[in-house]
């Protein structure tokens, strides 16, 4: 969970960030990326299939405020066995989406690399996507930033 708003308060023309449930070395369980449209600000999410395969971006909440502080929280549920676990994502404590983890990209195409598969302990912050040189300086405040691990054993 962490609470983010533009550090300018108006469009900055390409600035978009990514956030992801990782392994602390960025093997990454789900993904979010911050995007500014020029009117307003997008949080996007994309899925990954039962065979492992990134399916189409996908807008979970669109023309936030450049104002305003959003808070982003991310839930993810992990359960024994393939293609059965979940990632809540949360737009200002509303539920915007549920889809699975990335256990099936580990599983169909690294599953040398990460045999038992990817824990999660972090949240990875990354800067993805075409250069926006006039975002040099400004781009997003993130705050109150929060992470919690739990074993539900028997759920």
């Amino acid at each position: 969970k962490f609470s983010f708003r533009s550090k300018i308060g108006a469009p900055q023309a390409g600035l978009r960030i990514t956030v992801s449930i990782d392994n602390g070395s960025g093997g990454r369980q789900s993904f979010l990326a911050l995007v500014d449209t020029g009117t307003g600000i997008d949080v996007q999410t994309q899925d990954v299939d039962k065979d492992g395969g990134f399916g189409p971006t996908i807008t979970i909440a669109s023309g936030l405020s450049y104002t305003d502080w959003h808070t982003i929280g991310m839930k993810a549920h992990f359960v024994n066995g393939p293609h059965n676990d979940k990632v809540q994502y949360l737009v200002n404590d509303k539920l915007v989406h549920v889809g699975p983890s990335w256990e099936q990209f580990y599983r169909n195409f690294q599953s040398a690399q990460h045999p038992l598969g990817v824990p999660v302990q972090t949240l990875l912050y990354r800067i993805s996507g075409t250069a926006a040189p006039a975002t040099v300086g400004n781009g997003f405040y993130v705050d109150d930033v929060f992470t919690s691990l739990s074993a539900d054993v028997g759920r």
